[in-house]
Formats: structure tokens, sequence, C-alpha cells
């Protein structure tokens, strides 16, 4: 509510009415547009997850057709470089086809996606990957290190591409990650000494 000053022969003085008016106009646009950018992101987030339910249908249809292909979910980081987005490839199984090694090389071939970007640091090559006990151990040459992102944000998205990427798979509970045998303490500015699991936050 308002109270207006009375105008010096009676009624309302108009100036603090105009002022009062020009106030509530610009409170009933600002809300409208909120209003629009919150429908806006309503349709974006509805959207997204039509998407996900499509590619959900597709996968499950693609592996009833050949069950010696395998939907693999890798993470990335979106177009904006501040989260990581989900897209699937797909791995044709077979004695020799270690499903942890395809993760890491997808990763270091990089996104399907044109709006995702790739994460691994340049010149990076797997040494070794294996699991044992839930945890799955990545071994990486010495590029990983060299080649390394300069701020949290860069070193957050590049570690959990391969950490979610791998917990991802049955059997893959944490992941500890490697540089020619060592785990760097710290790589950017977080230790890689202690087997690292799934991590929400940064999807």
């Amino acid at each position: 509510s308002s109270e207006f000053e009375k105008a010096l022969f009676g009624g309302y003085d108009i100036p603090s009415v105009d002022r009062f008016l020009n106030q509530l106009t610009q409170d009933y646009s600002a809300l409208y547009r909120e209003n629009g950018i919150l429908k806006n992101k309503m349709k974006v987030l509805v959207d997204k997850v039509e998407e996900y339910r499509e590619n959900e249908d597709a996968l499950r249809t693609a592996e009833d057709a050949d069950p010696y292909v395998r939907q693999l979910r890798l993470y990335f980081p979106d177009g904006d470089g501040r989260y990581l987005a989900s897209e699937y490839h797909s791995l044709t199984l077979d004695e020799d086809t270690s499903p942890e090694r395809y993760v890491i090389e997808e990763l270091l071939r990089g996104p399907h996606n044109g709006e995702l970007k790739s994460v691994m640091p340049a010149g990076t090559a797997l040494l070794s990957c294996a699991t044992a006990d839930g945890v799955c151990t990545v071994d990486l040459s010495a590029a990983f290190w060299e080649n390394r992102p300069s701020t949290s944000l860069g070193e957050r998205l590049v570690i959990y591409a391969i950490v979610d990427s791998l917990t991802a798979l049955s059997g893959v509970d944490s992941v500890r990650i490697l540089v020619e045998g060592t785990a760097p303490d710290p790589y950017v500015h977080r230790s890689l000494i202690e087997p690292m699991t799934f991590y929400e936050e940064v999807i």
C-alpha cells in the first residue's frame, strides 16, 4: 500500500501519484521479465528431459538389437565450460575389449556432440587402466601433468570427466588417477592420492 501526500487545495498531490504509478509500472515490468526468463528455463529443462528419455529409448533398442553392443555414458564440459554434460558412445564387446580402457580412449578422442568440449590435456596418452575391488586405476602419460589446467574449475572438469565416466560403469565404485605411476599431490589444487567417487554437483 502507498500513502499519497495531500495537495495544497484538496485532493492528492499529482507528482507523488505519478511517482507511485511509475514505480508500479517498473515493478510489473520486472516481474513480467522474470516470469519470461523462468518460462524459458523451464522449457529448456523440459526439452532436456525429453531428450534424455529419447536417448534412453534409443539405447535400449540398440542393445536389444545387438547384445554385444553397449552404450557407455561419458562426460565432457558443456558449451559454457562450467559443468559436465553426458553423451553416449557405442562399444562393441569382445574378449579383448576393456570398457574402462574404452572410456578413457573416448575421453581422449573427444565428444561427438559439437556443443560439448574436449577435456583431456593435450598430448595425454593412456598407459594402463584396470579395476580391482571396485577401484579403477588409470595411469596417464606425463602430458596429463605437463599440460594440466591452470584453474580450480578446469581441474575439476578434467578430474570428474574421468571419474564420473568410469564410475558410470558397472563394477567401478571409485577411481585413482596416476601420472607415470605416481599420484599427483596436488594436481592443480587437489590431491589425487585417494580414490575418488562419482561427483554429481559438477553435472
